[in-house]
């Protein structure tokens, strides 16, 4: 073999070497860099909106993502498994809160996980709401310039906006100093949610006066049994008054001083949390001082838990709307009848919206206007 030939063949075989190097390469950062980073596309701010994310990094089969895991980081909703051949999920299988919450999904390949960066959204209660319409309305409708134009507008449907108890650490107090055997409580940042571990009787400040159409309403959760969990409302502290307490969950069932109307809400079913709507104006009326917990647990080492979040008390009542008008003729109104003066010919479009404060929905007149009639000299 002469010279030529040897060096032609070694350069084939170097030039073959870093050939098949450079494919193991584009492999490995292929699957390290694609596969593992899932590229999160939120679509809609709304509870049953889809999550939808980026499948590059596997092939056709799928081989090299096992599946995807989706979970809140900043609601205990758990977390969701999909397998990797879907490309979306309902997020209604999260139980995401209304509020602003965390998301993160995560590439699972066979033993480890890859989280991609935290995506934040905000999700809001779309159900509640979904019967709010928006009306509007005008007079005239059609007119020579200028043209003045009275626009009404009205709202039907909707939620109720009911302000929840915020709860001040500081301010809490024992409700009866007897019952107490010691324990921890808790408030979470935002003032919204009361945690009590051990045998313990809570007392929050809380000026109210009970009509016989007042709601009480919260979530509840436990995840260590006492023997009473319960709550109500009394205008003192000092003496123990189970009339005031609806008993939710717990073994102790046959006390004799709760009311049996008032068990009627004793039903509670482990795990997680369950929201509680009682008519407490049904079943005693005043002015009251305190909202009251009972966390009941007579043993030596009491292990009870409860968890009341989102706690409201309100009076039923009419829907609270706002108005917003885009009068299309460059102006913006927040009247809910305002008058719009459109100066030149043309057709105008005035667009209201109707807000209740959770949702919104629009509705729209046409005005047409005219020239005036030309002026003889």
């Amino acid at each position: 073999m002469d010279y030529m030939s040897v060096k032609g063949l070694f350069w084939s075989v170097v030039l073959s070497i870093f050939f098949w190097v450079a494919v193991a390469m584009a492999v490995i950062l292929f699957r390290d860099s694609h596969a593992q980073t899932p590229v999160v596309e939120y679509v809609d701010g709304v509870t049953s909106a889809a999550l939808q994310w980026d499948h590059s990094g596997e092939n056709d089969e799928g081989e090299y993502i096992d599946s995807f895991q989706i979970w809140s980081t900043t609601s205990p909703g758990g977390s969701v498994t999909v397998d990797s051949m879907d490309r979306e999920l309902d997020l209604n299988a999260l139980s995401l809160p209304e509020g602003e919450t965390g998301l993160v999904v995560s590439a699972v390949l066979g033993e480890e996980k890859s989280s991609s960066d935290p995506l934040t959204i905000m999700v809001v209660n779309t159900s509640s709401s979904s019967d709010l319409t928006a009306g509007a309305s005008h007079e005239p409708a059609t007119g020579e310039a200028p043209l003045a134009v009275q626009l009404s507008g009205a709202g039907s449907g909707g939620e109720q906006i009911v302000p929840l108890v915020d709860i001040m650490e500081s301010e809490l107090v024992d409700y009866v100093e007897a019952q107490n055997q010691g324990g921890v409580v808790t408030v979470s940042p935002d003032g919204l949610s009361l945690d009590i571990v051990g045998n313990i009787w809570v007392a929050i400040p809380l000026d109210y006066t009970i009509t016989p159409e007042t709601m009480l309403e919260f979530d509840f959760s436990s995840s260590s049994q006492g023997e009473i969990h319960g709550i109500g409302m009394d205008n003192q502290i000092a003496v123990l008054d189970t009339g005031k307490f609806f008993q939710i969950y717990g073994t102790q069932t046959n006390v004799g001083e709760f009311p049996p109307t008032q068990q009627a809400f004793y039903n509670y079913q482990p795990p997680g949390a369950a929201r509680y709507s009682i008519p407490i104006g049904q079943y005693y009326t005043g002015v009251m001082t305190h909202l009251v917990i009972a966390s009941d647990h007579d043993v030596a080492t009491p292990t009870i838990q409860s968890t009341y979040s989102d706690i409201a008390i309100y009076e039923p009542g009419d829907v609270d709307y706002t108005y917003s008008w885009d009068l299309g003729n460059g102006c913006t109104s927040n009247d809910q009848n305002p008058l719009a003066t459109y100066a030149y010919p043309g057709t105008y479009t005035a667009t209201l919206t109707v807000s209740d404060g959770a949702s919104s929905a629009m509705d729209s007149v046409e005005i047409v206007v005219s020239a005036p009639p030309a002026q003889c000299q």
